[in-house]
């Protein structure tokens, strides 16, 4: 009766917990980049313009290696807190199954 009792209970968490929190209309909001990409000024160009390029290219890398290093740890952290959550949940779940087993002896 009390395992009936914990998987109906288990099932009632699980509903309440997909309705306590709406799901997202649409995905997470990650802004997208800003970095200027260098416009390549073909073989024939002149050493001024190749070297304004090239720093206009090293700027773009960079720009762009930070963003990427900014979005990992958005990336991250979102990752950090779903863990949390699992475990917070399962080990709400194993206390249970514990209590019940408790109850039985």
């Amino acid at each position: 009766m009390i395992s009936r009792l914990f998987c109906a209970a288990s099932l009632a968490v699980a509903a309440a917990g997909a309705h306590a929190q709406p799901a997202p209309a649409t995905t997470p909001n990650i802004p997208p980049h800003k970095c200027v990409k260098p416009e390549y000024p073909g073989k024939l160009a002149s050493a001024q313009k190749f070297n304004a390029f090239n720093k206009d290219y090293t700027a773009y890398g960079e720009c762009m290696k930070k963003y990427i290093d900014d979005t990992k740890l958005i990336l991250n952290a979102a990752a950090t807190a779903v863990n949390g959550a699992v475990e917070e949940f399962n080990k709400f779940a194993a206390d249970i199954k514990a209590q019940d087993e408790a109850a039985k002896n």
